[in-house]
């Protein structure tokens, strides 16, 4: 899809501030004829998640997807058919700085592949007639007030759903470097395991929950169960200190955090732009009551391909433990660790674990991917 290398769009605040998220809307009028499908390609320089008529589009987390941005980019296509309805559709854009420009690596850089966010897309509408209509990326879309505060890897989200998020103003033209080579998506993070909350710890002015196993995931707010003007804080942890109290120092400059502002509007909310590694999170700002705080580990969609029993319980679990594990560090590409201001592509323990992990996970493509983004930086 060589054509979405033309409509790369950005913000038209050319200023950078790390965290910034920009959201883009575009309205997809269909004319009276009969639709017989519909595509959308999509790409970014940074992280998006996209909705059609306020329903997320597809089910992968952190698109398109982390490569080697000096030279390689994923794209993605989605059949939104039966998302499109007759007459007005509403595509709304959400667009991060992830791998691209936000803070990574453990020096704690920004701007590693590029200065500002872009994206690009192409909705192709064919009609039962078998003629075709799109619409594009182009700056006559509106970017919106954002209700991000601040989103990054380490540090969490921060969001803010009070804000309306109006029109203020028209994307800009992206003048800057596109990657040469433009691919499909091979792979893909997606929500995997919903944890159940194990044990709750009461506190004096904030509660514990243990989801009863370390993960790599993300957390999601009921905001229903909010009173308006409710500031919830969430911080996320691995163990705790004399089974009270939430260790975070081992997370060294990463936050692992998020704080979210309760609005009029209740739609349940799940970061977009982060994921944490964690057994534990603690809940400041509001009382803690059931269906609050739900969890789902996140990971690379992998076939499972290896099982393993045996009549010893202590035995069993030290599998559960490294099935976990790969898991954990299977986001993307095989990570250093899930939780600190790392959570880089990492070749030693990659090659480390490799056998391991074939042996649980059919990872041909899960490597095939990070190895192309290894040659391409040493070539």
């Amino acid at each position: 899809m060589e054509e979405l290398k033309k409509y790369f769009i950005t913000s038209s605040n050319p200023e950078f501030i790390e965290g910034t998220v920009n959201i883009f809307s575009q309205q997809i009028s269909l004319s009276q004829k009969k639709v017989n499908t519909a595509q959308l390609y999509m790409t970014a320089l940074g992280v998006y998640e996209a909705e059609l008529n306020q329903e997320k589009i597809g089910d992968q987390l952190f698109a398109p997807g982390f490569t080697y941005y000096h030279r390689d980019l994923f794209y993605q296509s989605y059949d939104v058919t039966k998302q499109l309805k007759q007459g007005g559709n509403s595509l709304k854009v959400y667009l991060g700085q992830g791998w691209y420009s936000g803070r990574f690596t453990h020096e704690n850089k920004t701007q590693i592949y590029g200065d500002n966010t872009a994206i690009s897309w192409i909705v192709d509408i064919e009609y039962t007639d078998g003629t075709h209509e799109k619409f594009v990326s182009n700056n006559e879309v509106d970017e919106l007030a954002s209700p991000y505060k601040y989103a990054g890897f380490y540090d969490g989200e921060v969001y803010d759903a009070r804000i309306q998020q109006d029109a203020i103003g028209k994307a800009s033209t992206f003048t800057g470097k596109i990657p040469e080579n433009l691919s499909e998506t091979t792979i893909k993070v997606k929500l995997q395991e919903n944890m159940p909350i194990h044990n709750i710890i009461k506190k004096d002015h904030s509660t514990i929950l243990d989801f009863g196993q370390n993960f790599a995931g993300v957390i999601e707010i009921n905001a229903a169960l909010l009173e308006e003007n409710a500031t919830l804080t969430v911080k996320h942890g691995e163990i705790l200190i004399d089974d009270t109290t939430l260790y975070t120092q081992n997370l060294r400059k990463a936050k692992a955090e998020v704080v979210y502002f309760a609005g009029k509007r209740k739609a349940p909310y799940r970061p977009r732009f982060t994921y944490m590694g964690f057994r534990y999170v603690e809940i400041t700002g509001a009382q803690y009551v059931e269906g609050l705080i739900s969890a789902r580990a996140i990971y690379s969609d992998m076939q499972r391909t290896g099982h393993f029993t045996c009549d010893n319980p202590l035995i069993e679990r030290l599998y559960e433990n490294q099935l976990w594990g790969q898991k954990s560090n299977y986001v993307e590409v095989p990570t250093d660790c899930p939780q600190r201001d790392e959570r880089m592509g990492y070749t030693g323990d990659g090659q480390v674990f490799a056998l391991t992990g074939s042996y649980n996970y059919d990872t041909e493509v899960f490597f095939e991917k990070f190895l192309k983004d290894i040659r391409y930086i040493v070539s």
